[in-house]
């Protein structure tokens, strides 16, 4: 009984994995497209372990290192965070302000 838990238990770890990462790209966008010239940016080297809250238009980069990155979503707030798990990514914040506010 306890394999079969097991199997189970692995087959959702990888669907929530999947699920992490396509939340991960859709924050990120489609490729690596820039943000438009007139719009500023905040560069934050991020710090393992430390959780950082993302709006929709916020990339997270890897360094050349890499960096394996944790993705979480508030459901009840529609708010979603990044951790820095392992290696070493930059977190890039694009300005919302002129937009009025965060996205």
């Amino acid at each position: 009984m306890m394999k079969r838990h097991l199997a189970v238990s692995r087959r959702h770890s990888a669907l929530i994995k999947g699920l992490m990462l396509s939340g991960l790209l859709a924050l990120g966008g489609c490729g690596k497209g820039s943000f438009d010239a007139a719009t500023p940016v905040q560069v934050t080297a991020m710090v393992a372990g430390q959780e950082y809250e993302v709006q929709p238009r916020d990339r997270v980069e890897p360094d050349a290192d890499g960096g394996n990155i944790s993705v979480r979503h508030e459901l009840a707030t529609d708010r979603k965070f990044v951790t820095l798990l392992t290696g070493s990514a930059t977190l890039i914040k694009a300005d919302t302000s002129a937009e009025g506010g965060s996205l």
